[in-house]
């Protein structure tokens, strides 16, 4: 479990992060030249070293850009002429899928050769969103934090998904592997022009069910939707916000197996009460989901081998 800085928004990214590296690289390693951990990866950021005590910073904009800065570093970007696999229609369930987001800065592209450049971080995090435009128009947008608009009444996440695709006439075109989602609990008051929180509950399931209605068609024929529906994604991790808008303070919860552990700054408690849990309806802003039966492999290792990013099917 990563100890880390003065941030825990950041424990729960990071210790998914050294639950799922492994191994070593054939250049830029970890100094021992063995297993990264979460501290390392992080370590290697420009974000690392503006860290101070008493840094006030939001939970979901500060992780954002930690991925924006991983999404970039040539340590976890590697060429293929493969495509990698997901969980999809043909043959025993796996349906091979391009690797490639499209040309860009930072995206997935042609690389020397014409080899496929692509991320670790970029595939493991980025989805993308298609929203309808006026006159038949459509606008897609690559998210690595989906965010959602909670309103003043008691609602599942799916429920918010939901309305939130439909307020944005969107649907999601590409599902990532791991999936952040921020819970938007700022509230402005038009008659006393002042922004408060939003502690309104919210239902957070250990499972989240993906509903074919949130899909384009090009996403739903690369998956087997009943097979998406039965296993879902689970909950692996959440930032909560104590305090008013104004002030307050983040402690963050990671799953490790069937236990959670509680991230209060340098404090690791590895028991998480039932009112803790219960307190997360209120303040949970930041969510870490990860799909069920697809799950990274060594990705180091195939980084260094210039191999695809394999994934399997979990049973």
């Amino acid at each position: 479990m990563y100890k880390g800085d003065k941030s825990s928004m950041l424990e729960v990214l990071l210790d998914y992060l050294e639950q799922c590296i492994h191994g070593g690289m054939d250049d830029g390693g970890p100094p021992d030249g063995g297993r990264w951990s979460g501290g390392e990866v992080f370590n290697l950021t420009d974000r690392n070293k503006h860290l101070s005590t008493g840094d006030q910073q939001d939970a979901a904009e500060f992780t954002g850009h930690i991925l924006d800065e991983l999404m970039e570093l040539k340590e976890f970007t590697f060429e293929s002429n493969d495509s990698f696999s997901r969980i999809g229609k043909s043959g025993k369930g796996i349906k091979t899928m391009s690797a490639s987001n499209g040309p860009g800065k930072g995206a997935a592209g042609k690389g020397a050769a014409g080899k496929t450049t692509v991320n670790m971080f970029r595939t493991l995090f980025q989805g993308r969103i298609i929203s309808a435009l006026p006159n038949n128009k459509t606008y897609s947008e690559p998210f690595n934090i989906l965010m959602l608009y909670m309103n003043g009444n008691k609602d599942s996440l799916e429920e918010l998904i939901e309305n939130t695709l439909e307020t944005n006439n969107s649907k999601i075109d590409v599902l990532p592997p791991v999936l952040l989602i921020q819970l938007q609990r700022t509230v402005y008051d038009p008659h006393t022009f002042c922004i408060s929180k939003n502690t309104a509950p919210i239902v957070l399931p250990q499972l989240l069910t993906i509903n074919q209605e949130w899909l384009t068609d090009a996403c739903m024929a690369h998956w087997d939707v009943e097979l998406l529906e039965r296993h879902s994604y689970a909950l692996k991790g959440l930032v909560c916000h104590y305090g008013n808008f104004n002030d307050g303070h983040y402690t963050a919860y990671a799953k490790r197996g069937a236990d959670w552990f509680a991230c209060d700054d340098m404090i690791i408690s590895p028991q998480v009460t039932s009112k803790e849990q219960y307190d997360w309806q209120h303040n949970s802003c930041l969510l870490l989901y990860e799909q069920q039966f697809v799950r990274p492999v060594n990705p180091i290792t195939s980084i260094a081998t210039s191999q695809p990013l394999p994934y399997i099917f979990r049973t």
